[in-house]
């Protein structure tokens, strides 16, 4: 009950702070805070005993080499399973929270409260896959620069982050769009094929090829340990598709409308966002076989609100009261995509994705 409280707390803060635009460097600490609470200390989940069977020598080889020096490191460390989790949760959550202090600084808090809502209680089951995101976050940071010197930046510690989860490699392949599209006219023309693709994808003989000769190569870039994980789907992609391009498009139409507002920094990190975007979306079409792989989206989700944070900054800065109305549809987009993807992800194991609120051994114990 004590950890109930404390995190309603600082989400009804946050949404405070949020409500009236606020910059609020506590916030965001406080939900660094928390969220180090939550996660690092969660005893309960539906991946929870792989992990602790993996930290404990079994299975080790199914996991990859980076997560299985962490765990050494562990060992070395004299550490239990618990005090693991909780170190590399930290220094997980200190990395996302340095990339995005460089990115969006006393904003970031707004990132913090829509990842709260979808999908931080996903990322608690799926520790590595939120290991690598946090890397991920952190890499990104250093786009801002164009130049050889952050773009080498990038791929060193992204490629980090791909050896803990493998689905990593696909985001080191957004360098190349970075380096090579800076107007977003290969960006957009990726996108346009990809829809084209994802419709196809529908057709049953589409999908019956995808399983066969996609699902078995690339399922490896997704965590198999436990069935919650991986969802066969009948037409639950839709409503995927909906939220996933809800949140593709207004990021799109953002980066068209207020690109000459922001300046030379902003601009590239809004074109790093949109070349990790636009690689993410190749797992489109591979919804309507697993939705498992609309985790390659999901990792993307809290650097489009940093993408977001940084068109509306320059609007409030420019006083363009024209691109204010948009900005109010804009929110209301965001928050309906958000909405549904905790509906359809998070609400129907309600339950199960709570635990860790109350199955926590730095608060309960």
């Amino acid at each position: 009950m004590i950890l109930e409280v404390i995190v309603f707390s600082v989400f009804i803060f946050g949404l405070i702070n949020l409500a009236f635009n606020r910059r609020s460097l506590v916030s965001s600490i406080l939900f660094s805070l928390m969220l180090t609470v939550v996660m690092g200390g969660n005893t309960i989940n539906p991946d929870a005993l792989n992990y602790e069977y993996l930290y404990n020598g079994l299975f080790i080889d199914s996991v990859e080499p980076g997560y299985r020096v962490l765990m050494s490191l562990g060992h070395l460390f004299r550490l239990n399973y618990n005090q693991f989790r909780f170190l590399i949760c930290l220094i997980a959550l200190i990395l996302a929270w340095i990339g995005l202090q460089k990115m969006v600084s006393t904003l970031s808090y707004k990132v913090y409260v829509l990842y709260f809502i979808y999908p931080f209680f996903l990322d608690v089951i799926q520790l590595r896959n939120f290991i690598m995101m946090s890397i991920l976050i952190f890499a990104t940071s250093f786009l801002k620069k164009k130049n050889l010197r952050s773009e080498i930046s990038f791929i060193i510690i992204a490629g980090i982050g791909a050896t803990i989860q493998i689905l990593g490699v696909v985001y080191l392949v957004a360098i190349l769009l970075y380096q090579i599209d800076d107007q977003d006219r290969i960006k957009s023309s990726i996108l346009f094929v990809m829809t084209v693709v994802t419709l196809i994808s529908m057709f049953p003989i589409v999908q019956s090829a995808l399983s066969s000769s996609i699902l078995n190569n690339a399922v490896g870039l997704f965590d198999k340990a436990s069935s919650y994980s991986t969802r066969t789907v009948q037409h639950g992609y839709y409503i995927y598709w909906l939220a996933d391009y809800l949140l593709l498009f207004i990021f799109a139409y953002l980066r068209k409308h207020t690109s000459m507002l922001i300046d030379s920094d902003m601009y590239n990190l809004q074109s790093a966002i949109y070349s990790l975007t636009t690689v993410s979306t190749l797992f489109f079409p591979l919804y309507t076989i697993d939705l498992s792989f609309a985790r390659a989206f999901r990792n993307i989700i809290p650097l489009l609100i940093v993408g977001e944070l940084i068109s509306f900054e320059a609007i409030n800065k420019k006083h363009r009261i024209n691109l204010n109305y948009m900005k109010k549809i804009v929110i209301c987009i965001t928050l309906i995509a958000f909405g549904i993807l905790f509906m359809v992800d998070i609400l129907p194991l309600f339950g199960v994705n709570y635990e860790p609120l109350h199955e926590n051994w730095l608060i309960n114990e």
